[in-house]
């Protein structure tokens, strides 16, 4: 563990920065972070199978490698399987009767366009129907979006020009950049 002193913080969420550190090279965990991941929650009645779960998830996260531009790495899916009697909605909403396999996915990230935000809700629902055979009217989706200074994972290096991953290449709104 390096020897911490004097140790310069950076603004907003405490993270030491390299600098007031003996011993920390650049691979070090104490070096600046990027702050972003998508973080996704998923609630769904009590009763789905592993495999289901799966596929549930790997259709959402294809959708936001694909639009989005996320590493294919960067999957954090969280299921929340909710007794039936927890799970309280009308038959009907929006006109639309809905299913018993009707879910509620939360997706948590940094600020995209609207545009953007509308090609991964259509991207989500063609990759449910294609992986986990969900009907559309079984999905409700909300996006939380926050700052990137409310995001921390060891191991995570931020792009100071785009405040990205510095492994995304293909950043919306930016020239992609070459090592």
């Amino acid at each position: 563990m390096p020897i911490m002193r004097n140790i310069r913080w950076r603004n907003v969420i405490g993270v030491p920065s390299v600098e007031g550190l003996e011993g920390v090279d650049e691979r070090s965990p104490y070096r600046e972070r990027h702050e972003i991941m998508p973080l996704i929650n998923i609630s769904l009645r009590q009763g789905t199978t592993p495999e289901y779960r799966r596929n549930v998830s790997l259709g959402i996260h294809n959708a936001m490698v694909d639009v989005l531009k996320i590493p294919q790495d960067d999957q954090f899916h969280v299921f929340h399987e909710v007794a039936p009697d927890n799970f309280q909605m009308q038959p009907v909403v929006f006109g639309l009767r809905r299913g018993e396999r009707t879910m509620f996915i939360q997706l948590s990230f940094n600020h995209c366009t609207a545009e953007q935000k509308a090609e991964l809700f259509r991207a989500i629902v063609s990759n449910l129907r294609l992986f986990a055979d969900v009907p559309e009217e079984d999905i409700l989706m909300m996006i939380n979006e926050t700052a990137g200074e409310n995001w921390w994972a060891a191991g995570r290096v931020v792009n100071p020009a785009t405040g990205y991953d510095e492994r995304m290449n293909d950043v919306p709104g930016h020239a992609a950049t070459t090592s």
